[in-house]
């Protein structure tokens, strides 16, 4: 027992000794040793990062004071790098700092998430399929104006694309363009002024004239096929109707308008009449309790059908204020199938036609008026845009 203790003492004093043996610790599995503390020894510049830390990608040569190479004299320690993708496979338009036009820009965008879908309908080849993405969010850093000024870009490109071929042609290219852009207009809206702003364009003659085209034909229901953009513009129409009924009454009489544009306008109005005489027909119940109990459909026409169903004067004080819309509608039209009036044929005609389908489907207080200027204006003088009776 004694010879045991005195070597271990022996053992002791001997590692107490050891100079290096007070400033070292021993390194452990997968460590490498540390240097003497007494002198400590400098990395050298050359030196590669370490192998945990990966160094960032470099910034971008178009962004100044960018920060030192990692293993430079006076730069930062390398910071962890990033977990994303690198900056050649970022899409285009995350690179792009200042966006120059917005209408190529969408279609930067739009072209990318057709090739994603190309890949999300490949069979999967890994355990997960692919993250999946849509459009509208590849919108978001956008703001409203700036559709706005890529509509306006898609119809100067259309038309400069255009110049060799025929009008009609590039009149259907310009609507294809604003209808792109506009398709994601209400995910950006977040005041009442972005639908306002794109009142102005209906009455302003320097704007052009399919892009006016496009937003008459969407100011009512039945016009044209539905979309997200018809959607949003028609629930908004419903606060500003008798601003917008102000705007079109102007564009249907402008004797100097151009014919597509007037064309659209005459639809767009007495489809927007119609429809809020139809919605005041829905909200009144003894209309209503009539057509559940006949089975007739609830339609304006209703009430010029001979029948059991008489309309009490609540009722008929509702739509005596809505004729008087389709009759000052009637009178606008009638002065443009004036022979004075230098509207060509096929305003004219249109013109008729409307006149013909108000006086056979809505209650009018003045009937009669209707029919003298169906009677004045025949439609065989109107092809011919002659003077009736005039025998030419």
């Amino acid at each position: 027992m004694g010879k045991a203790f005195t070597l271990l003492c022996i053992v002791l004093v001997s590692l107490t000794q050891t100079p290096e043996a007070g400033n070292t610790v021993q390194p452990g599995p997968g460590q490498e040793a540390s240097a003497p503390a007494a002198a400590p020894a400098a990395a050298p510049e050359t030196a590669p990062a370490p192998a945990a830390a990966p160094a960032a990608s470099p910034a971008p040569a178009s962004v100044p004071g960018s920060p030192l190479i990692p293993g430079t004299p006076g730069a930062a320690a390398p910071r962890p790098g990033v977990t994303g993708a690198p900056a050649a496979a970022r899409r285009p338009w995350e690179q792009q700092e200042i966006i120059t036009d917005y209408w190529r820009h969408i279609n930067e965008i739009l072209a990318s998430e057709a090739a994603r879908r190309e890949r999300y309908d490949r069979a999967p080849t890994g355990k997960y399929p692919p993250p999946r993405s849509f459009a509208f969010d590849n919108f978001q850093h956008l703001k409203s104006s700036d559709l706005l000024r890529a509509v306006n870009e898609g119809i100067r490109e259309a038309r400069k694309a255009g110049q060799n071929k025929p009008p009609a042609e590039v009149d259907h290219q310009v609507k294809v363009n604003v209808n792109l852009t506009f398709e994601y207009y209400p995910m950006l809206v977040s005041s009442d002024a972005d639908f306002k702003s794109l009142l102005y364009p209906i009455q302003d003659m320097g704007a052009d004239p399919m892009y006016r085209v496009f937003l008459i034909e969407r100011a009512a229901p039945g016009v044209v096929e539905r979309s997200l953009f018809s959607d949003y513009f028609q629930d908004n129409v419903r606060q500003e109707r008798p601003e917008l009924k102000r705007l079109l009454i102007k564009v249907c009489g402008d004797p100097i308008e151009r014919a597509d544009v007037q064309l659209a306008a005459l639809d767009a109005y007495h489809a927007l009449l119609l429809d809020e005489y139809s919605e005041a027909m829905n909200k009144d119940l003894s209309i209503r309790d009539y057509a559940a109990k006949s089975g007739k459909a609830i339609a304006p026409k209703l009430l010029l059908e001979p029948g059991d169903f008489v309309p009490g004067p609540d009722t008929m004080a509702t739509f005596d204020r809505l004729a008087t819309g389709f009759e000052d509608f009637v009178a606008v039209l009638g002065k443009l199938m004036e022979p004075n009036n230098s509207r060509p044929a096929e305003v004219k005609l249109a013109a008729r036609r409307h006149i013909e389908r108000i006086y056979g489907e809505m209650h009018l207080k003045d009937r009669d008026s209707a029919k003298r200027l169906l009677e004045q204006f025949p439609e065989e003088s109107l092809k011919a845009n002659q003077q009736p009776g005039s025998g030419q």
